[in-house]
């Protein structure tokens, strides 16, 4: 693991903690959690050298409990915990030992996250957590509790519907993992269906690790990632974590770099990717499959200041769909002589006009085989002559082209000009694209917003104008 961070860090990516998996505590005679701390055996000086050579948090996977767990009061430890001897698991019913756990994390460094996985097997695992009304709310609230203490958040893993629920009594829980595990060459990345549960539980809907290169020599698996692209783009748009998983030598930072700033910040749109409801209406109606292998039509927006930008990605499609701009949200503002919108191809860089009269068509010719992904942004009518603007923010450059963690304040002046607030990190360069319709000609133009000579985080404003010099400078 310090090969792995000190190669990121020759990479110059703003990595901002390690989430380390199951292989780092002892497991009991179920393979459940027997001891939930680091082996001395793999980590001779514990987590705390890990974190005093790395600068970086950590987060910490854990599993089922076995019956055979040196916490259990009947094996000699000190708390309540109830064992299922048909399955050799276990389940803690004890406030105090929740608070001791994570009592004992705050000697490992920085400890941030607790990845409670397994979620399943915990309950199927445990009959009495499926015949005792009240231990199953009291075993999450209590984990809950116990983490809120340390200011630890959760993470949910493997869960049943039941515990995403739960959650809504557990606001330390911050996220819940909407994909299978991660495994290269599958299509794991389709958390469409599930995504829109756990965005409406307000939790953030996570994607598990992916590779960011297409081969990766001497990995121990003999197989490679056939979509690395998609794999990062909609972790991206899942709103949860964006962890590679790649071999040292292996991480493609540009591919990577798509996600957020330069100092890591993840740039979201301002809800997770989801299925579109016309995708889901097929499945349920005309017979076909959105879920698991199935169809992949997905859609978010970014809302800057009132304004809807979308993003439409669409594969293995089965059906044939004509979507408007109001299919990307109900609350769409529609078409007006003061707006119009329009749509591009990320890849071919085609634009054109998009409206209920326009559809955009998407069907198995066109993105069956193929990978789609469609932008689109509102163009905003500025003087008498009908010229309109519309901001296409970090096109080409992130995966979320106009996010709100970057933009805001977009508004028209009393000058005919278009102006937008963008954040900035310390040292930081990017170039803010528009399009422009003029006299029933598109173009596209953009200015640069350049904070390298600042050690400072800055917001500039980036004025687009129609009749005279536009520029991107500090915001006064």
């Amino acid at each position: 693991m310090l090969d792995a961070a000190a190669y990121l860090k020759t990479q110059q990516l703003p990595i901002k903690y390690l989430q380390i998996d199951s292989w780092f505590y002892k497991k009991g005679h179920k393979d459940g959690t027997r001891t939930w701390a680091p082996e001395k055996s793999i980590f001779p000086n514990g987590f705390e050298n890990l974190y005093a050579k790395t600068g970086l948090p950590i987060g910490c996977h854990n599993r089922y409990w076995d019956n055979d767990t040196t916490y259990a009061r009947y094996n000699g430890g000190k708390y309540n915990f109830i064992p299922d001897t048909t399955t050799g698991c276990a389940v803690p019913d004890d406030q105090g030992f929740w608070n001791d756990l994570f009592n004992s994390t705050q000697k490992w460094g920085k400890f941030i996250l607790y990845e409670q996985d397994w979620l399943n097997a915990e309950t199927d695992r445990n009959m009495v957590l499926l015949t005792d009304l009240f231990l199953g709310r009291r075993w999450l609230i209590q984990m809950g509790l116990g983490a809120a203490k340390f200011g630890v958040a959760i993470q949910y893993c493997m869960a049943y519907s039941r515990h995403i629920l739960q959650s809504l009594e557990v606001p330390i829980v911050t996220q819940a993992r909407a994909s299978d595990d991660y495994a290269t060459g599958e299509k794991q990345w389709k958390i469409g269906t599930t995504a829109m549960f756990i965005d409406a539980m307000q939790l953030a809907p996570s994607k598990d690790t992916f590779w960011t290169s297409l081969e990766e020599p001497g990995n121990p698996y003999k197989r490679h990632e056939d979509m690395p692209y998609v794999q990062a783009m909609v972790a991206t748009y899942s709103t949860g974590p964006v962890g590679p998983g790649d071999g040292i030598g292996y991480v493609n930072a540009s591919l990577l770099m798509k996600c957020c700033n330069s100092d890591g910040l993840i740039l979201r749109a301002s809800r997770p990717l989801t299925i579109m409801d016309k995708s889901l209406k097929q499945a349920a109606f005309v017979g076909g499959n959105p879920m698991g292998q199935g169809e992949a039509l997905y859609s978010t927006i970014a809302n800057i200041s009132g304004h809807i930008f979308g993003t439409i990605l669409a594969t293995d499609v089965n059906g044939t769909y004509n979507l408007e701009p109001m299919d990307l949200t109900p609350d769409y503002p529609g078409q007006n002589e003061d707006m119009t919108t329009f749509i591009y191809n990320s890849f071919t860089g085609k634009f054109r006009a998009w409206s209920s009269s326009l559809p955009l068509i998407v069907d198995a010719t066109t993105c069956g085989t193929e990978l789609c992904v469609f932008y689109s942004t509102s163009l905003i009518r500025v003087d008498a002559y009908n010229t309109r603007v519309g901001l296409l923010g970090e096109m080409n450059s992130k995966f979320s082209p106009v996010s709100p963690q970057r933009f805001f304040a977009l508004r028209t002046t009393e000058t005919s000009d278009l102006e937008v607030q963008v954040r900035l990190s310390a040292g930081e360069n990017i170039d803010v694209w528009f399009l422009a319709l003029l006299k029933g000609s598109s173009f596209t133009l953009f200015l640069e917003c350049d904070n390298t000579h600042s050690t400072k985080p800055a917001v500039f404003v980036a004025t687009l104008k129609v009749n005279g010099d536009s520029r991107c400078a500090v915001a006064v």
